[in-house]
């Protein structure tokens, strides 16, 4: 999650988003998956939060632990949100749901594929959204344990607002 929202740190500028990141405890937060991978799903997830959203608006992410065995991670934004009616149409190859009108670039494969990965690491991804006010886009992953030796930078909830500013939250996948 660092390394995605540090790439999009520009765009987060540019569009003078706040960008909130919720984190439980370290160990609540290790989930089983690709990294590279899911630094894919993450980086359209987030990069649609942002460039979806309205200027000035708010994308928040945060994590929790859904069951036991499950982690849940949501990507929340303030954006136009998407009419109930298409949301059949969200995950298909190359369907903008129009947004190629809106001057938004874009090619329409983003969720396809995340939804594609996320399956393929046994997990799931779901969307709750309302047009006009925003969307939240959620991802549960089967649950990890953190790696042998790796030290959290902080081991109690981390709850850190990036204001346009350097300082960026931690989540360990």
């Amino acid at each position: 999650i660092r390394g995605v929202v540090e790439l999009l740190e520009t765009e987060v500028e540019e569009r003078k988003i706040q960008l909130t990141i919720d984190l439980p405890s370290f160990e609540e937060a290790c989930v089983l998956a690709d990294k590279v991978r899911l630094r894919q799903v993450f980086l359209n997830l987030i990069s649609n939060a942002i460039k979806y959203n309205r200027t000035g608006g708010t994308v928040n992410i945060n994590c929790s632990q859904e069951t036991e065995a499950i982690v849940k991670i949501e990507v929340s934004d303030t954006g136009m949100g998407i009419p109930q009616e298409r949301l059949n149409e969200l995950f298909e190859p190359f369907n903008r749901l129009d947004a190629e009108w809106t001057g938004i670039e874009g090619t329409g494969i983003g969720l396809a594929l995340a939804q594609k990965l996320v399956h393929l690491m046994g997990g799931t991804i779901g969307v709750k959204t309302k047009e006009g006010e925003g969307s939240c886009f959620s991802v549960t992953l089967p649950k990890g344990q953190p790696p042998k030796g790796l030290i959290p930078a902080k081991d109690h909830q981390v709850n850190e607002r990036i204001n346009n500013s350097n300082t960026l939250g931690l989540l360990y996948i």
